[in-house]
């Protein structure tokens, strides 16, 4: 078991490194560190993320209210559209148009690429301003709600 469990760190920790090489152009690496995965494998358990200051939460519309145009636009336009726009948007996303968001949204569907990424511990969570958790929120209820493009 003790091989098994010293195999399986190993491996975890190169795949951490490599992972966390990558990152967007503002240095923010995308993946978890070192550290967090050898954390997690040796103690089982996952380390409590540092508290960081509480930004001013993100108003929260129901869930029928929620649209693409007044509510997730501004959002992708401030925090992804910068590195996920233009000619060459990265890992070929693009955040710049409605339809192009669409590309990785199933509306109704909680595991749409979007939610995914967006969510505490995905990979586009970090890029995420202010109130990540609440516009994290916002674009998994948008989405649920069926991903309207306005109200």
């Amino acid at each position: 078991m003790d091989q098994l469990r010293a195999r399986t760190l190993a491996v975890m920790t190169t795949l951490a490194t490599v992972w966390a090489a990558a990152s967007c152009s503002n240095g923010v690496p995308l993946g978890p560190t070192t550290t967090t995965v050898r954390s997690t494998i040796e103690t089982g358990t996952t380390p409590t993320p540092t508290a960081a200051p509480t930004p001013t939460p993100t108003p929260t519309p129901t869930i029928a209210a929620i649209a693409y145009t007044p509510d997730i636009q501004p959002i992708l336009d401030a925090d992804c559209t910068p590195c996920h726009g233009g000619r060459s948007p990265k890992a070929r996303y693009s955040t710049a148009s409605y339809a192009n968001v669409m590309a990785g949204v199933r509306a109704g569907s909680a595991s749409s690429a979007l939610v995914i990424v967006t969510q505490p511990g995905g990979s586009m969570y970090g890029f995420l301003t202010g109130d990540r958790a609440g516009k994290s929120a916002l674009i998994s209820r948008w989405v649920l709600s069926g991903a309207p493009v306005s109200r």
